[in-house]
């Protein structure tokens, strides 16, 4: 962030699968319904949470920081077969 200034940096993990509960403030140019002008509780994977405070990056909201995630027990469930796919992909 010395660098490029931490307006100009982002950061995404695009998958996550240990989540925690956080309030996501609105940004000051966020064009969103006006529900969430006084923020809400988001659920985002941990290391969202560690990289954007540890880096000051207050100009990213947690869910376009965190826009998956897989609960726990998801991917011993989808390798044992008891996770059909094709219903997935209907949903």
């Amino acid at each position: 962030t010395k660098r490029f200034g931490s307006e100009n940096v982002g950061y995404i993990k695009a998958v996550g699968q240990q989540c925690m509960r956080v309030w996501d403030e609105p940004l000051d140019n966020d064009t969103n319904d006006a529900d969430d002008e006084a923020g809400q509780y988001v659920l985002v994977d941990k290391d969202v949470k560690l990289i954007r405070d540890h880096f000051g990056l207050s100009h990213l909201r947690y869910q376009d920081m965190s826009p998956v995630l897989i609960p726990q027990g998801y991917t011993k469930s989808y390798l044992d077969g008891e996770i059909n796919h094709q219903d997935q992909m209907a949903d």
